[in-house]
């Protein structure tokens, strides 16, 4: 060639006519109808080589020659002289002890040829019978299992000449209490009317946002076992109480029209108790939404004691509503058996009427407690405040002699993590993006703006927030088929983990969830306060969706087990443009958060004499790092938090 090479290819599968779909990606430059080509830069003369994806040879252009198509230890073949791949099966989990109703496990068969493939779960030998299964046939288990047995697979595959075969043991064990501080909580926030479909008779079909507007309480049961095991050990369900209407703003649940039934569009009470008693017998709490600040225009039915809210439906009055608030926030713990409540628009009620609310609950919960009740004790309360510090110190805290509320949702730190990682909604502001990691210290610093006794919850996404993944295409111009908007998830949701205090993961952000197409508000026809009411998903995940949910996953676990992660004192170790990293301390559990805000990789130097030990222990891969020279010298892939025990 007198210039240069090219080489040319059409009709990409599988998206035909557009560069990227396949090698060498966006390189490619298109000639028009469908055809692509590349130039190889400066290139005259060169070998076109394939290989088969696992680093053979398998063609060369110019195998007259060599008369074969596989190459290896310098001689060519017309067959491959490897042989075929063994078989190889796996399953996952790869047993252990499981305390949902159900476990779901996945099989796994790969290699060369494989003519069978059989599993077994009553201890017979599957070379000799079983049923069949193809790679990513999920097998479930456990609904004709007591509590304390034990279910064997077996698992075998044979290409006719090799074979291989496995064992797993799972055994089914009683969901635990959970640990009743409230800084060990892990929830998981649904909106009813949009979640899951389980109760064909009980619809909105209407409603904001870009969901079926068919989620009930039956869907929420059925989800029970998928929140469980994302690690999450409680649920907060937007509001159930009955609006009598039919319109987008009643199934939000936000203006209920009767305080003391249960929505017929959602479900009925006798769903709400299967519901709180799956859960519990999960080993989950149970927090209801409570909104205590406005309801219905419309006339409000008594409370069973005879109080009615007083003033204005929205917002009331107090301390004239305080005595039917006290007993919407006690009965429904007696009737249910719920946990506790998120606060919507905690604003509008006086903190020290929250103070009286609150000691209600308390007082009710501790009764519950003496009579020996396992549920209904834990009385946690979470007030949503959006707005800044001071005005969530001053209406929802109080003040450390007379406390309103003790938790209340950190905005202002979840806006400091997401112009870090993405950016904020209201796009006409020009809200900033690819703010320095040192942000993310200035966000804790309002933490020093809260009385002693606050528990902050930190939360990514809501129902009236617009979903992270949203705010990373707004920011980025990039999506789901971008890897680092799958990184970006990760790094925003190790940040979660490494909080002290509850946290709260909205549906659907484990999975990466997120409306295509939606740019700035209104585009779609959706805004930025119901944007992410988009449909729950709990199964049918693709490869991106379930790497993120197991990472999720495998960060809440740690959380469970390493108390210094939600309970522990942070010290701030360093931070800069792309790096940050604390240190985690309660008692003799000792951690080290490092997180890479960059898209390049980063190097983190920490001093032993600040952080201790002589070792850092990766929590999730084991890796260890040694100290040298009085340092730690850590590596961090871009768009990565990392989490190290200090031993």
């Amino acid at each position: 060639w007198a210039t240069t090479i090219k080489i040319y290819y059409w009709n990409i599968t599988p998206t035909t006519g557009t560069a990227g779909a396949a090698w060498p990606g966006n390189a490619m430059t298109s000639e028009g109808n469908d055809w692509y080509v590349y130039t190889l830069p400066g290139v005259t003369s060169a070998s076109l080589i394939f290989n088969d994806g696992a680093g053979r040879q398998t063609a060369d252009l110019t195998r007259s020659t060599n008369e074969g198509w596989y190459y290896t230890n310098n001689t060519w073949s017309d067959t491959n002289p490897e042989g075929p791949t063994p078989p190889s099966v796996s399953a996952n989990p790869p047993g252990g002890n499981f305390s949902t109703t159900t476990q779901s496990i996945t099989l796994s068969v790969s290699g060369t040829s494989v003519t069978a493939s059989r599993y077994t779960l009553d201890g017979s030998d599957p070379a000799v019978g079983g049923t069949a299964f193809t790679n990513g046939t999920v097998v479930t288990i456990g609904s004709d299992m007591a509590v304390n047995t034990s279910k064997t697979l077996r698992l075998y595959a044979t290409n006719g000449t090799q074979s291989d075969s496995k064992t797993y043991t799972y055994t089914k064990i009683d969901a635990p209490v959970p640990n009743a501080d409230i800084d060990s909580l892990r929830i998981y926030q649904v909106m009813v009317e949009s979640f899951i479909d389980g109760d064909p008779n009980a619809n909105y079909n209407v409603g904001y946002g870009p969901s079926h507007h068919k989620g009930d309480l039956k869907g929420i049961k059925n989800s029970l076992a998928y929140i469980k095991s994302l690690g999450c050990n409680a649920i907060w369900m937007t509001p159930i109480f009955n609006s009598n209407g039919s319109s987008q703003l009643d199934a939000t649940g936000y203006f209920a029209q009767n305080y003391f039934e249960v929505d017929p569009k959602f479900g009925t009470l006798q769903d709400a108790k299967d519901l709180v008693a799956e859960a519990h017998r999960l080993g989950m709490y149970v927090f209801l939404d409570g909104v205590f600040g406005h309801h219905k225009n419309t006339t409000i039915p008594a409370s069973p004691s005879g109080y009615y809210p007083t003033g204005a439906a929205d917002p009331v009055s107090y301390p004239g509503s305080l005595n039917f608030y006290r007993e919407v926030a006690t009965w429904w713990i007696d009737q249910l058996e719920i946990d506790g409540w998120r606060l919507d628009q905690a604003y509008q009620v006086p903190v020290d009427m929250w103070k009286q609310i609150r000691e209600a609950v308390e007082a009710k919960c501790t009764q519950r407690k003496a009579a020996g009740k396992q549920w209904g004790t834990l009385g946690y309360m979470v007030g949503e405040i959006w707005k800044g510090e001071t005005d969530i110190q001053n209406q929802g805290y109080g003040s450390s002699s007379a406390p309103g509320l003790y938790s209340c949702f950190d905005f202002p730190l979840r806006y400091s993590l997401v112009t870090v990682l993405a950016t904020k909604e209201h796009i006409e502001e020009a809200n900033p993006k690819n703010q320095p990691a040192t942000t993310l210290n200035s966000g804790y610093s309002t933490h020093n703006t809260y009385a002693s006794h606050a528990h902050p919850n930190f939360m990514l996404t809501n129902h009236d927030l617009v979903r992270f993944g949203d705010l990373i295409q707004r920011a980025f111009g990039y999506g789901k088929e971008n890897a680092d908007y799958w990184k970006r998830h990760r790094a925003a949701f190790s940040f979660m983990a490494a909080f002290t205090g509850p946290v709260t993961i909205y549906y659907g952000d484990e999975i990466g969830d997120e409306v295509s197409g939606f740019i700035y508000e209104g585009n779609l026809g959706y805004y930025d306060d119901h944007v992410s009411r988009s449909s729950g998903q709990v199964t049918n995940f693709d490869t991106n969706q379930t790497n993120l949910k197991n990472y999720v996953t495998s960060l809440m676990d740690m959380r469970a087990q390493h108390p210094a992660l939600w309970n522990g004192t942070r010290t701030h170790l360093k931070s800069d443009t792309y790096t940050y990293a604390d240190l985690k301390v309660d008692g003799t559990d000792k951690m080290v958060y490092a997180l890479n805000v960059s898209t390049s990789a980063q190097t983190i130097t920490l001093s032993q004499s600040q952080v201790g030990g002589t070792k850092l222990t990766n929590a999730l891969t084991g890796t260890v790092i040694n100290a040298s020279n009085g340092n730690y010298t850590i590596s961090v892939d871009g768009l990565t938090g990392l989490f190290f025990t200090v031993q």
